[in-house]
């Protein structure tokens, strides 16, 4: 008995010593730097490609760090390479199947990937190629873990090559350095996923700079919901509280028909000026937009609720939407509680797009704009009714468009023509005018046109009591026009032909007319 005692005792002495000297072995600077040579051959027979490794420090039981790894593709170009690679994982989970890793640091990562074309493989594909099981016939279910995974100053090229750079934001070119995250992988299934991004902060070659990016992400097999998601850009902040979404799979896919979501965006102010590696000529538009709604919908409908956007502080847009068979025929409505734009937002937005687009003079003259109704359509066709106010007048408007067929109504009670045509002999005008007609390639090609002018002011005196009923077809205008007028009773009727050969025929008939 004393006999096995000692044998036992001698043989826990052995191990415990082994695993000492097998710990301070791995301490020592030259067997790191060997272990890191056999491993990076290994690995490197294993993806067939040329890997090199540093050291490879083995921490107590559960823990190692290797140290500027480096791997080519197989152009020998380099592809992945990093300062310093560090894992601490669970024994345990893994009797159970399952890989739990409790920390991993990626440091100084440097990654280029890149594809020759679009139809090309991408140089990192070979290694995804050798890590793919072999064996067709059978699955092992995934169960990963990683509680908490850092990337400090990284930086990572994507390039397609046979795509030209321009300038601007392109995922076919994407550049993104000083790359920081902190990242909890919760959980991830074969049908699920749980992860808290904390942080997560990039700058693209493009312009554009993400200082901070945090949410959490919840999805399986019935369902998925987005919470505490916010973007910081540098000047801007995109907050959506919640998105909640329901679905039904068959087999592996989510049948589109069954998916449903809502969800909202709060606290959301958006500066143009971040976007300018999208447009650039949104550069000079520096003043944040707040936009604030909520939505639901389905794989074919959307509808916005208590949509406001507030320019300047001032609220510019508030409505409520719908679109519905947008994978179709998009049919879609707004219902306009209020659209105002004022006449310094108005060059505001002049001076952005001047390079592209030249807003018409008449727009500057408008000033303040003031909108309130309702805008429809389906397809190509489109409907607007509504009361449009500006710094010339209210006017009230009804106009849609079915196929190449339009019309239209405007009544006014008083509209500053001449501050609308810049015109000093013009004034004010009242009317109320009915439109009806069709287009082809954007151009008229018949037009009915009816209605009373029930005072306009022309070079300083007002005519009252004017109709109008006239035709136009075949570069043919048809019609009558009357005044009736305090100092004038006056009727003309005729055409004037506006064809290659214009031709006028106009009678009239003069009752009484006294010029003022």
């Amino acid at each position: 008995m004393k006999q096995a005692t000692r044998v036992f005792n001698a043989a826990i002495w052995f191990v415990c010593g082994l695993i000492v000297s097998l710990m301070i072995l791995t301490h020592i600077p030259p067997i790191q730097r060997f272990i890191g040579t056999q491993v990076g051959n290994a690995l490197g027979s294993k993806l067939g490609t040329q890997v090199t490794i540093g050291r490879v420090d083995l921490g107590l039981f559960n823990r190692f760090i290797i140290d500027d790894i480096s791997i080519l593709d197989q152009h020998g170009c380099p592809m992945i390479s990093a300062g310093r690679v560090s894992a601490k994982f669970d024994y345990l989970p893994l009797t159970e199947g399952k890989i739990s890793i409790s920390s991993a640091q990626l440091l100084g990562l440097q990654a280029h990937f890149y594809k020759p074309s679009a139809l090309a493989k991408a140089n990192y594909q070979f290694v995804l190629d050798s890590l793919a099981s072999k064996d067709t016939t059978s699955h092992k279910p995934l169960d990963l873990s990683i509680r908490s995974l850092i990337i400090r100053n990284g930086h990572i090229r994507y390039d397609q090559n046979d795509i030209a750079k321009t300038g601007t934001f392109s995922t076919k070119h994407l550049n993104i350095s000083n790359l920081s995250t902190h990242i909890m992988l919760n959980a991830i299934k074969d049908d699920s996923i749980n992860v808290f991004v904390k942080k997560f902060s990039g700058k693209e070659q493009s312009g554009l700079e993400l200082k901070g990016l945090t949410f959490n992400l919840i999805a399986g097999t019935t369902g998925a919901q987005l919470s505490q998601f916010e973007a910081q850009l540098p000047h801007s902040t995109l907050t959506i509280p919640n998105i909640t979404v329901s679905y039904r799979r068959v087999g592996t896919k989510i049948e589109p028909a069954t998916i449903q979501f809502d969800g909202s965006i709060d606290h959301t102010d958006i500066t143009p000026a971040d976007l300018t590696c999208f447009v650039p000529t949104l550069r000079p538009l520096t003043h944040p937009v707040d936009i604030r709604t909520t939505f639901r919908g389905t794989s074919t409908t959307l509808r916005i609720s208590d949509l406001e956007i507030a320019y300047k502080a001032k609220t510019i847009i508030a409505a409520n939407g719908s679109i519905t068979d947008w994978n179709a025929t998009p049919k879609w409505t707004a219902d306009i509680q209020r659209i105002t734009v004022s006449a310094a937002d108005v060059e505001d937005i002049a001076q952005a797009i001047k390079n592209r687009f030249q807003l018409p003079a008449v727009v500057h003259r408008l000033g303040d704009i003031r909108y309130q109704g309702h805008i429809g359509g389906k397809g190509k066709d489109i409907a607007i009714k509504g009361v449009l106010e500006t710094s010339a007048g209210k006017i009230n408007l009804f106009a849609g468009k079915s196929g190449s067929a339009f019309n239209g109504e405007i009544t006014t009670r008083g509209v500053n023509l001449g501050l609308i045509a810049d015109n000093a002999l013009l004034g004010n005008i009242a009317t109320s005018l009915y439109l009806k007609g069709t287009q082809s390639k954007g151009k008229i090609t018949s037009l009915l046109a009816q209605g009373t002018i029930s005072r306009i002011d022309y070079s300083h005196y007002t005519y009252k009591n004017i109709a109008i009923d006239g035709k136009y077809a075949r570069s043919t205008i048809k019609g009558t026009a009357s005044l009736n007028d305090p100092n004038g009773l006056v009727e003309i009727d005729g055409s004037v032909n506006l064809s290659s050969t214009p031709a006028t025929n106009l009678s009239a008939k003069i009752r009484r007319f006294s010029p003022a």
